[in-house]
C-alpha cells in the first residue's frame, strides 16, 4: 500500500515540476497570450504549483497571489485563487490527519518560529483556525498539516484558512493587475495595504503572545 501512494506521489510531482516549467519559463506577455489561447489549461497549471507547493513548500504565496492577478481578469485570479487555496489546503489537512497529531507536532517543536502554533491548544473552532494562519513565521503548509492533525472539522477549516488569508491576497492579486505599472496608485495602494497588514500582524503577536502560557491556552 505504501509502494503504491510513493508512486503515485512521483507521478503527481513530475506533472507538478512540469507545469511549473511551463509557466515560469514564459514572460508576462506570454503569460498573458497564452491564457488567452488556453484558459483552462492555464488554470490547470495554477492548481499543480499549488499541489507543487502544498508538497515541496518552496513556492512563496505571493508570487502565486501576482502570478494570477497578471494573467486572469481580477475577479477572475480571485475565485481561482481561492479555488487553488482550497485544493493546496486539502493537500494538506489530509497530509496532517494521516501523519497524526504527534509526529505532527515533534517537526514543528524543533523549529522556534513553528513552535508558536504549539501555545495553543486544539479548540476545533473556526476562530482558532483564523488565529493560527494568521501567525507570522510558520509555512502556509505545516499550519495546515497541524490543523489537520488537530482534529478541528473540515468545513472550520477551509473557512476559518479563508478568511484569514484573504486580506493578505487580494491586495496582492491587485499588485499583479497593475505590475506593468509599479509606479501607478493601482500598485502602490495594494503594497501599502499588505505592508500595513503584516506590521500589524507581526505587532499584535509579538505584543500578546508573551502573555500566553504555554500548552495552556484555549482558543
Amino acid at each position: 500500500m505504501k509502494k503504491k501512494y510513493i508512486i503515485i506521489g512521483i507521478i503527481i510531482l513530475t506533472i507538478c515540476f512540469i507545469l511549473a516549467y511551463q509557466l515560469f519559463k514564459l514572460t508576462i506577455g506570454d503569460m498573458i497570450v497564452f491564457t488567452e489561447k488556453s484558459p483552462l489549461l492555464t488554470v490547470v497549471i495554477l492548481i499543480g504549483l499549488y499541489c507543487l507547493k502544498s508538497i515541496i513548500m518552496v513556492l512563496p504565496l505571493v508570487l502565486l497571489y501576482i502570478t494570477a492577478g497578471i494573467i486572469f481578469q481580477t475577479e477572475y485570479a480571485i475565485i481561482i485563487t481561492y479555488l487553488c487555496l482550497i485544493i493546496e489546503s486539502s493537500i494538506g489537512f489530509i497530509i496532517g490527519k494521516k501523519l497524526g497529531h504527534k509526529k505532527i507536532e515533534r517537526i514543528i517543536a524543533k523549529n522556534k518560529r513553528l513552535s508558536l502554533m504549539l501555545r495553543f491548544n486544539k479548540s476545533n473552532s473556526l476562530l482558532s483556525v483564523i488565529i493560527l494562519r494568521l501567525i507570522p513565521g510558520p509555512p502556509f503548509e505545516l499550519c495546515s498539516m497541524f490543523l489537520g492533525a488537530s482534529g478541528v472539522d473540515y468545513v472550520s477549516y477551509i473557512v476559518g484558512s479563508l478568511l484569514a488569508i484573504t486580506p493578505g491576497m487580494i491586495p496582492v492579486i491587485l499588485m499583479g493587475t497593475a505590475i506593468n505599472d509599479p509606479l501607478s496608485l493601482k500598485f502602490i495602494l495594494p503594497l501599502l495595504i499588505k505592508i500595513s497588514l503584516v506590521l500589524a500582524i507581526i505587532l499584535y503577536f509579538k505584543k500578546t503572545l508573551p502573555s500566553i502560557p504555554r500548552k495552556t491556552q484555549q482558543l
